[in-house]
């Protein structure tokens, strides 16, 4: 009957469950306990790839972000927490405070922190008239949901030019199957035109044909890739040589 509402506490016990009034005024004294009250928060938060703190609640598996939890306790009581499972793509990083222990506080702040996983992702380099390889795929990671621009992983292959991809872009996902990005290119070739003299006994010499404006003919280069069609034509040449073979 003696219990009252004390602020920040909460009523405990009794040295005794009654007393009885007696003429020895020093029996009459009953002693209440309270104790104090103290809370324990516990966050869950994301911590960025480049390891900055924030204060964005982790995602669940059920795609509802993470709630505070708030349990009301009281110094001296003792307390435990623990991280969750969050949705596929993140996993446990670190906690920042006192997981378990003795409440000796108003209030203890728990905050356990989640990062995005690193997944794996292939470019692979291939000739694109046959779809055969031309270079060591390349294999590295990053984490889930980074995009990977193709125009980004194009690199330079001896005797062969970047042509096009499967894909412009992917972002990554916890299925690596999808991480894979196809560049395609064409090998190069050349096709190189002489107009030359036939000597008087019919063999082919490499001295140019005089062109009709007097200057010796020039060897014409084309840069052409495998499978391009390409033609070529004789040389206007001076009106004292004719064309005899190719």
């Amino acid at each position: 009957d003696e219990v009252i509402t004390v602020t920040n506490f909460t009523y405990d016990s009794a040295d005794k469950s009654s007393i009885t009034i007696s003429t020895t005024e020093t029996n009459n004294v009953i002693n209440l306990y309270y104790v104090k009250n103290a809370k324990v928060i516990t966050h869950h938060y994301i911590e960025n790839t480049d390891g900055t703190k924030t204060t964005t609640k982790v995602t669940l598996a059920n795609g509802n972000p993470a709630n505070d939890v708030t349990e009301n306790t009281t110094y001296g009581a003792t307390y435990t927490t623990s991280p969750i499972t969050p949705s596929a793509e993140y996993e446990y990083k670190e906690v920042v405070g006192i997981a378990s222990g003795t409440v000796n506080s108003d209030e203890i702040v728990v905050t356990y922190y989640y990062q995005l996983k690193d997944v794996e992702y292939t470019v692979n380099y291939l000739d694109k008239r046959n779809n055969q390889p031309i270079e060591t795929p390349k294999t590295d990671e990053d984490t889930v949901g980074t995009v990977v621009n193709a125009t980004d992983e194009v690199i330079d292959i001896d005797k062969y030019t970047y042509d096009s991809s499967d894909k412009t872009s992917i972002t990554l996902d916890l299925d690596e199957t999808k991480n894979v990005l196809n560049l395609y290119y064409k090998r190069n070739a050349k096709v190189i035109t002489h107009h030359y003299v036939i000597d008087e006994n019919g063999n082919t010499t490499t001295t140019p044909v005089t062109l009709a404006n007097g200057n010796p003919a020039e060897d014409i280069t084309e840069d052409k890739f495998y499978e391009d069609t390409y033609t070529t034509t004789q040389a206007d040449v001076a009106e004292y040589y004719e064309y005899v073979r190719v």
